[in-house]
């Protein structure tokens, strides 16, 4: 299939070219040292293979996900601001960031397995092709967020608000999504076999399921609730 056109505003790309390259040991340092929490407009510096791997640096990121643990973040209290950060190339498995607030965010090509974004609030941000694999993004805000190519195995997306969102060729296999909004998504070419709580997921009914991978029992369902021509089931895609 074609890649779906990735939109972002020239004011966008502007403000992300502001920020001064820094490496990952000084992301951490500026955290665990200057105990910064807005580092909006952040760019990291990547190796050879396009990479920032913060867990090469292991007895920081030790301290650095302990002292995260610490804190006691809120809607209003985000743990750290990365608004309009350039982080493409992120390793960081297992990253303790709850109510993260990281809009207009770039994180494609990222490394986040098992990474802990409950109540984040990351609108328009980028993560294609990124690995969330087993990450907890229950009760985030992901409006409008590209997840192009992402792999969301087994990640939690319980009552996240994914309204609008980029889900093209996405494997959510085994997730959990109860209670997920799912309005005006695109989940053309996705894969949800497996996907735990369907059923409860909301606003379905608009979502683009053109050629998505679904089970048997996933089809069923989706027939029931979409009002749509007939013909349109024609295009889903059914493992049998």
């Amino acid at each position: 299939m074609k890649k779906p056109k990735k939109i972002i505003p020239a004011k966008i790309r502007s403000y992300r070219r502001r920020g001064i390259p820094i490496s990952g040991k000084e992301l951490i340092r500026q955290i665990l040292e200057k105990k910064e929490r807005d580092l909006s407009f952040t760019v990291l510096k990547r190796d050879e293979n396009g990479y920032c791997d913060l867990t090469k640096y292991k007895d920081d990121y030790e301290a650095l996900n302990k002292y995260l643990r610490e804190q006691k973040p809120d809607k209003e209290h985000p743990i750290l601001v990365l608004n309009y950060s350039k982080m493409s190339g992120l390793k960081a498995d297992g990253i303790y960031l709850p109510f993260l607030l990281a809009s207009y965010a770039n994180f494609e090509f990222s490394i986040l397995t098992r990474a802990n974004f409950s109540g984040a609030n990351m609108l328009l941000t980028d993560f294609e092709k990124s690995n969330l694999e087993q990450a907890n993004l229950e009760n985030a805000h992901l409006l409008f967020t590209y997840f192009y190519s992402a792999k969301l195995t087994e990640a939690n997306l319980r009552n996240a608000n994914l309204f609008g969102s980029n889900l093209a060729c996405a494997v959510l296999s085994n997730g959990d999504v109860q209670g997920a909004k799912f309005s005006a998504t695109n989940l053309l070419d996705a894969d949800l076999r497996g996907v735990r709580n369907l059923e409860s997921a909301i606003g379905l009914r608009s979502a683009l399921l053109i050629d998505t991978l679904l089970d048997m029992s996933q089809k069923a369902y989706i027939q029931k609730i979409i009002e749509r021509k007939p013909k349109i089931y024609e295009y889903i895609s059914v493992v049998r």
